[in-house]
């Protein structure tokens, strides 16, 4: 299969790891359709514009939401009916949302739209995609971004790493019955990129006052204890370490490209992240600092 045969449907394509992702296989010569909420239309069709003048490949902007099969349904009706585009042969699964909140907190409403999102989301349109899909057999790929949260997960991320994690079983089931008719499951985990998606995401009242309380330390010239408290709050979520939404689209491409079941993108030893008890042993301090500071800064 050459990468002139692929026409690529993102979700969650107006920014972050989508874009990245709509840049790269626009690049290496893939059509793209860029999938993201209604709310996500003007971002969309100048990404659309600014992809396809950049590349010379068609890049078509599509609203949907992935928590509703209809819209899912009128999307795709809309696909083939107006642009002919019923030879989607990759369908990358990235659509998602941040929270971060403590028990007491927690919003349950917030929380069952994570699920939504990011359990369901991949389900519905997976399932959706199935008879484009099934046209471009043995050329069809499913990638499924997840997260390390689902491999281990922190303090506060309790809810966005069960989807991350309940998608991760619906792929290993799913295995069984795509595999053997010649679809390409591919599965990616990972770490803290820079997307800035904690920021839009969710995030509970007593860790929002942390937040802010660090953005408004930086006008201190000197730290004081509560805002060397906020820093490293902070600081655990927005890491160092981050990796590029570049390079996490880059390894989707390569695993479509070279059939990968599995990938993980991180700037920790990935060697470690396959070991969850040495990792366990090794996070268990840092997770509970994390949760005595939030404590510390509620009482």
């Amino acid at each position: 299969m050459t990468a002139t045969d692929q026409v690529v449907l993102i979700t969650g394509a107006a920014g972050g790891i989508g874009q990245a992702c709509a840049e790269i296989f626009a690049k290496n010569q893939n059509d793209v359709i860029l999938a993201d909420l209604p709310s996500q239309e003007e971002t969309l069709l100048t990404l659309a514009e600014k992809i396809s003048r950049a590349h010379g490949v068609r890049v078509i902007p599509l609203t949907l939401d992935v928590t509703r099969p209809r819209s899912i349904k009128n999307a795709l009706d809309v696909l083939v009916t107006v642009y002919g585009m019923d030879k989607v042969n990759i369908l990358v699964n990235n659509a998602g949302k941040s929270l971060i909140s403590t028990v007491e907190e927690l919003n349950l409403d917030q929380a069952s739209e994570i699920i939504d999102i990011m359990l369901k989301g991949p389900i519905n349109m997976t399932v959706s995609c199935l008879p484009f899909l099934r046209a471009a057999l043995p050329r069809a790929s499913i990638i499924f971004v997840s997260s390390l949260a689902a491999i281990i997960t922190p303090p506060l991320l309790g809810i966005y790493a069960a989807a991350k994690l309940g998608m991760d079983k619906v792929v290993e089931t799913w295995r069984f019955e795509l595999e053997p008719q010649g679809y390409h499951l591919g599965l990616i985990h990972v770490g803290a990129t820079l997307t800035g998606i904690v920021r839009k995401g969710y995030i509970s009242p007593t860790i929002a006052s942390i937040f802010r309380q660090y953005d408004e330390c930086h006008h201190h010239e000197k730290l004081d204890e509560q805002c060397r408290r906020a820093q490293k709050v902070v600081k655990f979520f927005e890491r160092d370490d981050q990796v590029s939404p570049f390079q996490v689209a880059e390894t989707i491409f390569n695993m479509v490209q070279h059939r990968k079941k599995h990938d993980l993108v991180t700037k920790k030893d990935g060697m470690l992240f396959r070991t969850k008890t040495l990792l366990t042993k090794l996070a268990k301090k840092e997770f509970q600092a994390l949760v005595n500071l939030i404590s510390n800064d509620e009482e």
